[in-house]
């Protein structure tokens, strides 16, 4: 399926924008890889998204990262944060996913890129894995320092 939209030079007051136009274009249930340095919007993306999956469900939008735990629930999203286990390890199956995956429309895996054919192996069917990829716009130029572009891939194919 490959690239299914690019968004350019945004800043953090145009993620709501963001979300919007990546909630039409994924079909739930979905895994999001957010992938990109530290620092590019991986986290502040992933609260957004849970924020707006929260406000439409009418509960307070309250939504901590999951470095530490690794894995929080919010209403209809699971989201993780696995820089802390290396990478095909098979660590994520002692997560246990399956369980935690019932009832969730949508999965967003910070720095799952690593562990893609573990999750692959443990995420339930009909779950579609996308990758969403965070940079820094700029190189240095200070004008652009609170940028970032994005692309969001269907990874379909690499499954």
């Amino acid at each position: 399926m490959g690239t299914l939209r690019a968004w350019r030079k945004f800043t953090e007051r145009d993620l709501g924008a963001v979300v919007a136009d990546m909630d039409k274009l994924i079909e739930a249930p979905a895994v999001v890889l957010l992938t990109g340095e530290v620092g590019s919007g991986k986290t502040t993306w992933a609260r957004a998204f849970v924020e707006k999956a929260l406000g439409e469900a009418g509960e307070p939008a309250a939504v901590p990262s999951p470095t530490y735990p690794l894995v929080q629930e919010f209403d209809r999203v699971l989201h993780a944060d696995l820089h802390r286990l290396p990478g095909g390890t098979g660590d994520v199956t002692y997560l246990e996913l399956p369980l935690l995956l019932e009832d969730k429309d949508f999965f967003l895996v910070e720095w799952g890129r690593g562990h893609l054919r573990d999750l692959a192996r443990v995420v339930p069917e009909p779950f579609r894995f996308y990758e969403l990829a965070f940079e820094f716009c700029g190189n240095g130029d200070p004008a652009l320092a609170d940028k970032r572009s994005a692309l969001l891939r269907d990874l379909g194919d690499e499954m």
